[in-house]
């Protein structure tokens, strides 16, 4: 059974990074189903695909434009108002896209909804990839999927949704559930158990960088990649702290339920608090909803304002949930 497909889309240029992908994913998905607990699904199964940036680009233009519908489709918004959101959506694709260098590799569906892990090989090859990072890239979007498919395919489009989902019985009432961090710590912590196992230690992760790599790593070392940084150490120690606290299995059942189960934004900063909430919830559900459950409706008061160009429907900015972690904090606990 082949629990994950290779495909070499890149120039001739990188067939020997492509040889090294292919065999840096064998028994990978085997590991990530073992590490995780989680299954990733097979019909069809995932597609790893390596490519050079302009196939990336394409890629997630398609990946945008299925998100929005299904989000739309969610919200109850018109054909002529999703078209309104599309530019905001447009304008975070492509700040991805300049920060190539940054970018090992992303989860991205295609129209039919098949997960597609695009490794992209500009940067790979860019940054001196080494054999335990390219398991190491596969092994965390691996993992999305499989967060992906035990959710129902709601997770990760959650995560990268421009929509704010809320949890009204958060305190302060309504704060705004953290998909991402909880999605990329939960695929930082598979990660690094499954490179920990294949004996890998932090030396074997330092590849050497071209020029162009030097120059593209320097022009984009600034506050924003900081954060970007810091968002996925922070979801990794929450998801650390749950899982030394409570156990893979409690982890797992955020994926069958994750809008009543994802941590808020100051959760994640304060683990202890949130075990509190995960505990009630667990203790008083009868039984959780299956895998394939229906995903909530979200609140239609709730969608987010990309920066350039602000989110508007009918010509008026969407009002949004603040998505500073610091002003909830204070928030909870004045």
């Amino acid at each position: 059974m082949t629990l994950c497909e290779f495909v070499h889309d890149a120039a001739p240029e990188y067939d020997g990074l492509a040889a090294r992908l292919e065999k840096a994913m064998e028994g990978v998905p085997e590991l990530v189903e073992e590490v995780t607990g989680l299954l990733l699904p097979q019909d069809p199964p995932p597609l790893l695909l390596l490519a050079g940036r302009e196939r990336w680009h394409r890629a997630g233009e398609v990946h945008d434009e299925e998100l929005v519908k299904r989000e739309a489709a969610a919200m109850g918004l018109s054909a002529r108002q999703a078209d309104q959101v599309k530019p905001g959506v447009s304008a975070h694709r492509e700040r991805a896209n300049a920060r190539w260098i940054t970018v090992s590799g992303m989860l991205l569906g295609d129209r039919t909804g098949r997960p597609q892990l695009v490794a992209i090989a500009d940067s790979l090859h860019h940054t001196g990839a080494t054999d335990a990072k390219l398991v190491k890239l596969i092994a965390h979007e691996l993992t999305h999927v499989a967060q992906h498919h035990a959710s129902g395919g709601r997770v990760i489009d959650h995560a990268n949704s421009w929509i704010r989902r809320r949890r009204p019985q958060a305190v302060p009432s309504g704060a705004s559930l953290d998909f991402h961090r909880l999605t990329e710590g939960h695929a930082m912590w598979a990660d690094r158990q499954i490179t920990s196992l294949l004996g890998y230690t932090a030396d074997d992760f330092e590849g050497t960088y071209t020029e162009l790599g030097r120059r593209e790593r320097v022009r984009w070392a600034d506050e924003d990649h900081t954060k970007w940084i810091a968002a996925y150490e922070s979801g990794y120690a929450f998801v650390r702290h749950v899982m030394e606290e409570r156990g893979r299995d409690v982890v797992n059942r955020i994926w069958r339920d994750p809008e009543r189960l994802c941590p808020t934004g100051p959760e994640v900063d304060a683990p202890g608090i949130y075990l509190a909430y995960l505990d009630n919830q667990v203790t008083r559900s009868v039984g959780l909803p299956p895998v394939l459950g229906p995903s909530a409706v979200p609140d239609p008061g709730v969608i987010a304002q990309w920066a350039v160009p602000a989110v508007t429907v009918d010509g008026q900015p969407v009002p949004r949930l603040t998505t500073s972690r610091e002003s909830e904090w204070d928030n909870r606990h004045a």
